[in-house]
C-alpha cells in the first residue's frame, strides 16, 4: 500500500503556490497518509458493513493494487453509490435510491460526506428533484459539481451540509448526446461523456472550461463546440479522473466485469487497460493514488456476480495490464 504525497500540477511546470485548493488537498493527503500508516491492506474494511446481506468481499482483478477500503455510504438505506470526489479533507459520494422493488417510494438522490479516517458518514444532503441519477461528482476549491443526463449543477457544499439540501449556485443544461454520465475536474475544465453500450454509438469525452459552463447569461445547452477537447471514449464508461500528471483515467463496467483505462488525451487511444471489479463507478485522485467507488452488492444489485460496494484506493504502479 502506498503513502499519498503532495501534488504538483502537471499543467504548471513551476514552483507550487499555497492556495485554498492546495491546503484542502494536503489536508486529505495527510489524513490518508495517517490511515494508511496505521491500517494496512489486511485490516478490516472501514465504515459500516451493510446489514441486508452476509456476502463477503472476495478477491477481484488487480486487488494487489488496492489499499485502503471503505464501505460505501447509504447502503442500508437503499442508496446505490455513483459519484465520487474529495473536498475539504473528506470524500463526497453521490447515490440514487433503489431497493430493487417494482413499487417503491421515491427519494431524492443524496450526497454523503465520508471521513477517510474511519469511514463514518459525517454529513449528507438531498439533491434537487430534477437529479434522478447523480452519476458523477467533481470539485475544485470553490464548489462541488454534480452531473446527471442533460444537466450540470454547481453546489455550495458547506451550506448544503448545514441545511440538509443542495444549495445550487449554478446550473447549465447539456446536450444529452454529451451526457454527462460521469464527471471529473482537471486543468480548469469539467470532463464528461455519455455511457453507451455499443461501439457503433461512437462515445466521446469532452473537456469544457468551467468559465464557459457557468458564465453569466448562458441559457442554451452546452454543445460539443463548447469543448476545449473532444476525443473518443471507451464504451461502458462510468467514471473519470485527471491525475496530478494530467493523465486521464476512465472506469468502465457492467455488473460482472470492470475495467480501468488510461487514455491518450490528444487522440483518445487506450494506452493501458486493467481489470477491475464489476460495478466500478466514478473515480477520484488523491496524491499518487486513484480512488474508485463500486455499486455491485448494493441493495439493487445484491445478487450481482460481484460483491464490492466499496470506496477503494488504487495504486497505479501496482496494476497489471490485460
Amino acid at each position: 500500500m502506498m503513502h499519498p504525497i503532495a501534488l504538483l500540477s502537471s499543467s504548471a511546470r513551476r514552483a507550487p503556490r499555497l492556495t485554498v485548493a492546495s491546503c484542502r488537498r494536503c489536508a486529505l493527503l495527510a489524513v490518508l497518509a495517517f490511515v494508511v500508516g496505521v491500517a494496512g491492506a489486511a485490516e478490516p474494511i472501514l465504515g459500516t458493513r451493510p446489514g441486508y446481506t452476509r456476502r463477503r468481499v472476495k478477491e477481484v482483478p488487480n486487488d494487489q493494487a488496492f489499499g485502503l477500503r471503505i464501505w460505501a455510504p447509504g447502503l442500508d438505506a437503499g442508496y446505490i453509490p455513483q459519484g465520487l470526489t474529495t473536498l475539504g479533507g473528506r470524500f463526497l459520494v453521490s447515490g440514487y435510491y433503489d431497493i430493487g422493488e417494482k413499487k417503491q417510494a421515491h427519494r431524492p438522490c443524496m450526497v454523503f460526506q465520508v471521513d477517510p479516517t474511519n469511514g463514518a458518514v459525517t454529513g449528507q444532503f438531498d439533491l434537487p428533484e430534477e437529479i434522478h441519477h447523480a452519476g458523477g461528482l467533481a470539485a475544485d476549491a470553490e464548489a462541488l459539481y454534480v452531473a446527471d443526463l442533460g444537466v450540470l449543477l454547481r453546489v455550495d457544499v458547506a451550506r448544503s451540509l448545514a441545511e440538509g439540501h443542495a444549495v445550487v449556485t449554478g446550473r447549465r443544461e447539456v446536450n444529452r448526446k454529451m451526457g454527462p454520465s460521469f464527471l471529473a475536474f482537471g486543468d480548469g475544465a469539467l470532463w464528461f461523456g455519455l455511457f453507451v453500450r455499443e461501439p457503433e454509438a461512437h462515445p466521446e469525452l469532452f473537456a469544457v472550461p468551467l468559465a464557459r459552463i457557468f458564465r453569466a447569461g448562458a441559457e442554451e445547452p452546452l454543445q460539443p463546440r463548447d469543448a476545449r477537447l473532444q476525443i473518443p471514449l471507451p464504451v461502458l464508461a462510468q467514471g473519470a479522473a485527471v491525475d496530478a500528471e494530467g493523465r486521464v483515467w476512465i472506469s468502465a463496467s457492467v455488473q460482472k466485469s470492470g475495467w480501468l483505462y488510461r487514455i491518450d488525451t490528444s487522440t483518445g487511444r487506450v494506452m493501458r487497460k486493467y481489470g477491475m471489479p464489476g460495478g466500478i463507478e466514478d473515480l477520484a485522485h488523491v496524491g499518487d493514488a486513484l480512488w474508485a467507488v463500486g455499486e455491485s452488492g448494493s441493495q439493487r444489485w445484491v445478487d450481482s456476480p460481484m460483491f464490492f460496494p466499496l470506496l477503494f484506493e488504487i495504486n497505479p504502479k501496482e496494476l497489471v495490464a490485460e
